[in-house]
């Protein structure tokens, strides 16, 4: 299965906190490193470890040929791959 996540970069005209890094902070707020009115919105850094999250599981692929970086239109695409079986014993 390929799936993709919109990526247009912060300093781009027309980005919006709500609707361009609304992913990134709900995995912030998940994962425990944001709380709303508590800590200042900090998207690049959401994006950030939402993007190492990404990278570090086994059976999640960025397809870099499909992914666009540039433009109001930037996405990176994503395959699932099968699932790497866990070790016994550990």
């Amino acid at each position: 299965k390929i799936f993709q996540i919109p990526w247009k970069h912060a300093a781009r005209h027309g980005w919006e906190m709500d609707k361009d890094a609304c992913l990134f902070k709900q995995w912030a707020i998940h994962t425990g490193k944001y709380k709303s009115g508590v800590n200042q919105p900090d998207p690049k850094t959401w994006k950030a470890n939402f993007r190492c999250a990404m990278n570090s599981l086994p059976d999640i692929e960025e397809v870099k040929d499909k992914s666009v970086n540039k433009g109001c239109s930037a996405v990176r695409v994503y395959r699932m791959l099968p699932p790497v079986p866990k070790k016994r014993g550990t």
